[in-house]
């Protein structure tokens, strides 16, 4: 399952307030792997944090070995215990998430982490959630 929108540049190049954009999800969000740039999330915040910017706040919510269960789980706990933004909804939410269900590391049986059906599922349910 994928759900894709496309997103304008100029959009949020443009803005006339600060933005919020929370990018929740897996390593993928996280960064891992980008020893040096920290993930691409990182590198959007960091080119947005520019001098004479409007200031505007990229959240990280990555964390490694998440799947859909574990995201959907901390999806609200997140927004309840940040206060910047439990009174606002955010510009953008990205959510990332799969590459752990689909990991078929120490399956014998050769199968994913996580059975298909029970994904969409799961997926179905964050997407509402959000």
């Amino acid at each position: 399952m994928q759900a894709t929108a496309v997103a304008s540049r100029s959009r949020f190049a443009y803005a006339v307030h600060p933005l919020k954009i929370v990018a929740l999800g897996d390593s993928i969000i996280y960064g891992f792997g980008d020893p040096v740039g920290g993930g691409w999330v990182e590198r959007i915040r960091r080119s947005w944090m520019a001098p004479n910017s409007l200031g505007h706040a990229v959240y990280n919510l990555g964390i490694r070995g998440d799947g859909v269960k574990q995201v959907a789980k901390r999806l609200e706990s997140e927004f309840r215990h940040r206060g910047e933004l439990r009174n606002r909804v955010p510009d953008l939410m990205i959510l990332s998430v799969g590459v752990n269900d689909s990991a078929r590391v120490a399956r014998p049986d050769g199968r994913n982490f996580t059975e298909f059906e029970i994904f969409q599922e799961q997926m179905e349910a964050l997407l509402d959630q959000a």
